[in-house]
């Protein structure tokens, strides 16, 4: 989806809400806008932020997305395996979404749909990155390594596991 930003001019009589702070968008001020699919155009002051992916889609998969891009890496090892663990878990609440939508799209079309299948295929790819996401552990920091730099190791390992997120393909 497309976010445009602009600058509110001092034409125009109608007003816009932000709809992260709920306060008036004046003249002269810089805002997003967007209209998200089947919804009316939504607005945001720039000092608000850019709007989150779930407020971007509809889809199931922008609460993952807004998940992976709250993430935080920082810490030491056990606060990473915590990190994507949390990450885990919503990946795993994700994918049992997507099971319960290809349920429900079996149950009006027995003989097999392809949107049936692909929420199937989302379901499991989600469910085996969680299992990864899970069973992350970092390789043994040997005596001679740096603190700093074993972190850091840790750190791009678990970044380039997270980096793997499946995508809906429907």
């Amino acid at each position: 989806m497309k976010v445009h930003t602009v600058t509110r001019t001092k034409g125009g009589s109608k007003q816009y809400l932000c709809t992260a702070c709920h306060e008036p968008i004046l003249p002269g001020q810089k805002y997003h806008h967007w209209t998200p699919y089947r919804s009316t155009t939504r607005q945001r002051h720039v000092s608000c932020g850019y709007p989150r992916p779930t407020e971007l889609s509809n889809s199931k998969i922008a609460v993952v997305d807004e998940a992976v891009q709250d993430l935080d890496l920082s810490g030491n090892v056990e606060d990473m395996k915590a990190a994507l663990e949390g990450l885990a878990s919503t990946a795993e609440e994700v994918a049992s979404e997507y099971n319960d939508s290809a349920d429900g799209i079996e149950s009006h079309f027995p003989s097999g749909n392809p949107t049936s299948e692909a929420c199937r295929n989302v379901a499991e790819a989600l469910e085996s990155w969680a299992q990864e996401l899970q069973s992350w552990d970092p390789d043994d920091r040997e005596e001679d390594d740096d603190e700093d730099d074993y972190l850091d190791a840790c750190r791009e390992s678990a970044q380039e596991l997270v980096g793997n997120k499946p995508e809906y393909e429907g």
